[in-house]
């Protein structure tokens, strides 16, 4: 879920502000996304593919490390 309960973000969709998000980005990869709404590059940190990349992480974790393997993979892929 790029926007969940409370005003929650995924990791990715901390990237997203609140005026570009529309559910029916809800059930799509990022990548999917970015190819989809091409405006929504230039929020973007990173590239397509890092950025699907780095969702895959966030969405693989069991939740108890989440942070931990982020911000491992961050250090490994971003400079």
């Amino acid at each position: 879920m790029y926007r969940g309960p409370e005003g929650k973000k995924c990791a990715a969709g901390l990237f997203i502000p609140d005026i570009a998000y529309k559910p029916a980005f809800e059930g799509q990869t990022i990548r999917n996304l970015l190819v989809t709404y091409p405006e929504l590059r230039g929020l973007m940190p990173l590239g397509v593919d890092l950025m699907g990349e780095f969702q895959s992480i966030h969405d693989r974790s069991n939740g108890q490390n989440t942070l931990e393997e982020m911000l491992k993979w961050i250090e490994e892929n971003v400079a």
